[in-house]
């Protein structure tokens, strides 16, 4: 007869094998956090169900104007988490709607009371990690890369990673988000896949059918009327924002309510229930999201190969598909 505690590192071992097929282990102290720039594109809505389908991040976060973070899912508190992706908008010193030293001031705030470190910080937001801004690039900006390293709680990250610039984010010819990656420009053309039917889409074809199919989602997320509220047929992003208002001033709970029924109608347009009917037509089979200054990403943090200068102003450049730097 096994002990008790033979029989829980039994049953522990068997749940970890099953779960190793997964990116992300289920059950993990791992969290995404959206903000109020959730509403004004699909793409933080799909950068959401991917987390949670490809690394594992069960707890899900909302942060609004004020900067105060609310759960939406999960039973592990933000404090708690070991790691983290932060899905927003950005543009070099802002992000989210703050500059980035508010945004780092922040997250440093609801992390009180925890004295271990987050093993992974990955941004999802644009110019996250740039240098500089302007035209020419002669004006030196701070990145939330470079400011959130130097908060009391997040000095000993074990990496903090974002883009210079953008992301790509490639499927495989299938709405299942679990074959999808984000990864750098180095590796998008191993990923570009084919057109339906096995012929080979030359890349300038694959680069048009792309961005007619962003079109599509783009009319279905902002103009079509999908959603249901208050006796008026709304689109998607226009509900959105209006869970968003109403949860400006609102309680716990129904910040919670509000903003998991826009999670839930997001979610209904990027799983094929509003609008697209079939794989063909569905965001991961439309080929890629082309993003025209995408590109690598860049990082620092303990973890991070010794890079001397790089490392320590986050300018440690890191090429590839984020499932690999997640874990």
């Amino acid at each position: 007869m096994f002990s008790r505690k033979t029989r829980k590192g039994l049953l522990g071992g068997v749940a970890l094998a099953l779960a190793g097929v997964m990116a992300g282990e289920a059950g993990a102290a791992n969290g995404v956090l959206i903000t109020t720039s959730f509403c004004d594109r699909f793409t933080n809505s799909r950068n959401l169900i991917w987390s949670q389908d490809q690394l594992g991040t069960d707890n899900v976060f909302y942060m609004r104007a004020d900067g105060q973070i609310y759960q939406l899912e999960g039973n592990t508190s933000f404090k708690d988490l070991e790691k983290l992706v932060v899905s927003t908008h950005g543009n070099c010193n802002q992000i989210a709607g703050m500059t980035t030293q508010q945004f780092a001031t922040r997250l440093n705030t609801a992390r009180v009371g925890q004295t271990d470190s987050l093993k992974r910080v990955l941004f999802f937001s644009c110019k996250s990690a740039a240098e500089k801004v302007g035209t020419p690039d002669t004006l030196e900006t701070d990145s939330i890369l470079s400011v959130l390293k130097n908060e009391t709680r997040f000095s000993n990250t074990g990496a903090i990673i974002g883009w210079i610039l953008g992301g790509y984010f490639a499927g495989a010819g299938s709405s299942d988000f679990s074959s999808a990656k984000y990864t750098t420009g180095k590796d998008f053309e191993y990923l570009s896949p084919d057109y339906p039917g096995g012929v080979p889409l030359a890349k300038n074809a694959a680069k048009y059918l792309s961005d007619f199919r962003l079109g599509v989602l783009d009319n279905l997320w902002s103009v079509a009327t999908s959603v249901s509220h208050s006796g008026k047929m709304l689109s998607i992003g226009a509900f959105c924002e209006q869970m968003v208002q109403a949860s400006a001033a609102a309680g716990p709970d129904d910040v919670k309510k509000n903003m998991n029924a826009a999670v839930s109608a997001s979610n209904k347009l990027l799983r094929s229930e509003y609008g697209l009917t079939n794989d063909k037509n569905s965001l991961v089979g439309w080929t890629h999201q082309y993003l025209g200054v995408a590109g690598n990403s860049s990082a620092c943090g303990a973890d991070v190969a010794p890079g001397g200068n790089d490392v320590r102003d986050c300018k440690k450049v890191v090429r590839g598909d984020m499932t690999t730097f997640w874990n």
